[in-house]
């Protein structure tokens, strides 16, 4: 079968190859999971993954969002080790300014909730905030929440180092299916 053919059969189909796709079509290949496909309508990365800002974090209001936060930021840390390849990553905190009273008191909960899957933010007051960026105006300002480990990375430095983690799979593009209606069954060959 050539690289552009579409299998009539797969244990798992991936639609869409931005840094989600890719990484979860990785780490299934690396965890075993036989005939991976991975199908994208233009190029790998192209879609909102590579305009996206760029920002990491576990700063999230609900468990699987810090869960996964939490788990991106431990695999970014290691990337080159896991990866023998460097990633743009930059860990100089992510600061939430919160204005409003409501803000506030909810982003007490999310701090909490945080710390109990082991993320190291917290509130801080507005002198420390402006210590943290001393560019923010602290007008109107009530608190802000902040987290050491989060940060920067540019998006299009994941996709390509992705990129190259995709031997494990083969990869249909999307121009493969137009035109076609397939029906892929469950399981492997």
């Amino acid at each position: 079968m050539s690289q552009t053919e579409l299998p009539s059969r797969a244990s798992v189909v991936i639609v869409g190859g931005g840094v989600m796709g890719l990484s979860t079509a990785y780490h299934l290949a690396r965890a075993g999971v036989p005939d991976v496909v991975l199908v994208e309508k233009g190029e790998l990365g192209s879609g909102s993954t590579s305009k996206a800002a760029g920002g990491v974090r576990a700063q999230f209001s609900d468990a699987v969002n810090i869960e996964l936060g939490a788990r991106s930021l431990r695999v970014f840390e290691r990337f080159g080790a896991l990866f023998d390849q460097e990633i743009d990553l930059h860990q100089v905190g992510y600061l939430f300014l919160l204005e409003r009273p409501e803000h506030v008191e909810a982003f007490e909960k999310n701090v909490a909730l945080q710390n109990e899957l082991g993320v190291p933010s917290r509130l801080v007051d507005v002198a420390e905030a402006k210590a943290l960026s001393p560019l923010i105006s602290t007008e109107g300002l009530l608190a802000a929440a902040y987290s050491p480990t989060d940060g920067h990375c540019t998006p299009r430095e994941r996709r390509q180092r992705l990129r190259g983690r995709r031997a494990a799979c083969r990869r249909v593009p999307g121009p493969a299916l137009r035109g076609h209606r397939h029906r892929l069954q469950r399981g492997g060959p």
